[in-house]
């Protein structure tokens, strides 16, 4: 299996949209895993329509791949924003959520959530 990922993996620097179009058109085609980092500023503005409609779009756009939403939860401050940023992936379609990407300053432990 080859996951893509996009060029501003792990973090979410890149609008989405802009992201996912520099990287994914002609590369969609050979991979099995598109592995994409939620744009937490969705989160902290309990902007979840948005964070909802972004993962879908990602999913339309993955074809036969398995979309990997991974979520940052070190950065999510909450278990709150964990618990929905989660909810919301699984329903737009997400096949896995994944807590971290790893490269966080803090990755996913309860304590990183919990202070």
């Amino acid at each position: 299996m080859l996951p893509l990922c996009p060029p501003d993996f792990p973090r979410d620097s890149l609008p989405s949209t802009i992201a996912f179009r520099k990287f994914a058109a002609p590369s969609l085609r050979a991979a099995q895993e598109i592995d994409v980092v939620i744009t937490r500023a969705h989160v902290f503005g309990a902007q979840w329509q948005k964070l909802y409609d972004e993962i879908v779009a990602f999913k339309d756009a993955c074809g036969p791949a398995h979309l990997k939403v991974i979520l940052g939860t070190g950065d999510l401050l909450t278990l709150r924003n964990v618990a929905k940023a989660s909810l919301v992936a699984m329903m737009a379609g997400a096949d896995f959520i994944k807590t971290s990407t790893g490269k966080e300053t803090v990755n996913a432990t309860l304590l990183s959530v919990s202070s």
